[in-house]
């Protein structure tokens, strides 16, 4: 019988930079002609093959030259080459592992888009804000990790995701300044920056990914605020005196304006679904939907998100539906009056609270921003007053608290961020002509003049009011199909 390894030729002891085989141990290497048929090998080796070449598949394995060792502890093959069984081992692991990876890949971004719907949900679904804020940065900020590495490059070339990276770059900075200072709090909000960083990126990724899924993922999730509104309002007046008291919302939220401010963004996201409507029965669930949020604010007696939504939807139909404009004018007025007129115990109630405790809440905080006007008093710094035996730790304004914290440089880069990205909104429904992102912004800032508060923070009413209209601008620099 021929020795196959007589024709062999001696290599050097390490093998070449292009082979994906891993020697793991070698004490001769040499290189071996094709198997044949009848065969046998009289040298004692084993093939090493690395995970490499395993991951590469099998085809691309076989494919490479093959590198092996001198192994006294391995017993040789008769008949079929040792060869020729090793590359068929690899070829088969190779698909296998292919064919796992491919499903994987095929499967995550799924899982993905069904984690960002439980997550943009969950101000209902969750009954604390901490279970909301543990679904995120265990769950799906941790599923984000293996997807938003080319989001985060094509973001970095965007202006504003850069105008977003000084922002909270300046606040964390802010940090080392404040008194006292806690290495451990600022640790805390350098992760809530991640988060929101990764929120930003994983909203780019399942947009560009599949358009059409993630918008049916927000219909979806219009569905279920309107069944949470009206789950909201039946229970809560069970029990409490309809409707002059004021109603609580169900969920994950401390308050009844926080709730307001996330029913709203749902409201002009199910406007923009409803200019797009083929039909008029298409257009009927989100009209529905509209008015359940208009009397979540209503009986809530959340008096600026109820004037503020309605301005910009009244806003948005001039802007986007010009031959109809009036039309739709009139039904919003006539859908606000009947509320009035149906409901006035609301109303009362709400004139009877008057300006209530955020005029001397204003004046406290101002002059603690006072002693630091320039650069603030730090991110992480406490600060609060006592109005009328209350602790408030807010200042239940989100431009006074970027003074407090930032102080007018950081109220300057806030409002920097503001004008580009409402002019960005705007560029964006002048090339298409949705402008539902412009009016989410217009909300934001108006809701902002009596709340919200630090933008920095764990999942509330900030991260859907204002962080989500900007994940939906960069990930639609030029066409909004909302």
């Amino acid at each position: 019988m021929r020795n196959d390894c007589a024709d062999a030729r001696i290599l050097p002891a390490s093998p070449p930079p292009e082979n994906p085989c891993l020697i793991t141990k070698q004490t001769t290497a040499v290189a071996l002609p094709p198997a044949r048929s009848g065969h046998a090998f009289n040298a004692r080796e084993r093939y090493q093959w690395s995970p490499i070449a395993l991951c590469l598949g099998g085809k691309a394995a076989l494919s490479a030259p093959c590198i092996v060792t001198t192994d006294p502890g391995f017993a040789p093959r008769t008949g079929r080459s040792n060869a020729r069984q090793a590359a068929t081992d690899v070829i088969a692991a190779g698909e296998a592992s292919s064919g796992l990876a491919a499903r994987i890949r095929n499967t995550l971004p799924w899982i993905l888009l069904l984690g960002y719907a439980g997550f943009s949900c969950g101000y209902f679904l969750f009954g604390d804000y901490s279970d909301h804020y543990r679904f995120y940065s265990r769950g799906l900020f941790f599923l984000s990790l293996f997807v938003i590495a080319t989001p985060l490059r094509q973001l970095l070339s965007d202006s504003l995701f850069r105008l977003i990276l000084a922002y909270m770059s300046y606040f964390l900075i802010s940090a080392l300044w404040s008194s006292p200072f806690d290495v451990f709090r600022l640790g805390q909000k350098f992760v809530l920056c991640a988060l929101i960083i990764s929120f930003l990126a994983v909203t780019h990724y399942l947009y560009q990914w599949r358009t059409e899924a993630f918008l049916h993922m927000l219909r979806l999730c219009i569905g279920i605020a309107a069944v949470a509104g009206l789950t909201s309002i039946a229970v809560f007046y069970q029990s409490h005196e309809f409707p002059s008291m004021r109603l609580e919302g169900l969920g994950s939220l401390t308050n009844i304006n926080e709730f307001s401010n996330v029913y709203a963004v749902f409201a002009l996201l199910a406007a923009g679904f409803a200019t797009n409507a083929k039909s008029f029965i298409q257009r009927v669930p989100y009209l529905v939907a509209i008015g359940v949020f208009l009397s979540v604010a209503w009986f809530g007696q959340s008096r600026t998100s109820f004037v503020a939504l309605s301005a910009c939807l009244i806003a948005y139909a001039a802007l986007t539906l010009p031959g109809r404009r009036m039309l739709i004018m009139v039904y919003m007025l006539a859908f606000v009056v009947a509320l009035v007129l149906a409901f006035p115990g609301s109303l009362q109630e709400a004139v009877t609270r008057g300006a209530g405790l955020r005029p001397a809440i204003w004046l406290g905080m101002w002059d603690h921003a006072q002693d630091s006007i320039l650069f603030g008093n730090g991110l992480i710094t406490e600060l609060h007053v006592i109005v009328a035996d209350f602790r408030m730790e807010t200042a239940h304004n989100a431009y006074l608290q970027a003074v407090l914290h930032g102080g007018l440089l950081g109220l300057a880069l806030l409002v920097a961020l503001l004008c580009y990205g409402l002019m960005r909104a705007w560029q964006l429904g002048q090339s298409s002509g949705n402008y539902v992102v412009l009016c989410i912004l217009m909300y934001c800032s108006l809701a902002m003049l009596t709340g919200v508060d630090t933008l920095i923070e764990r999942p509330r009413d900030q991260w859907m009011l204002f962080w989500f209209p900007f994940a939906l601008l960069l990930s639609q620099p030029r066409a909004n199909t909302l």
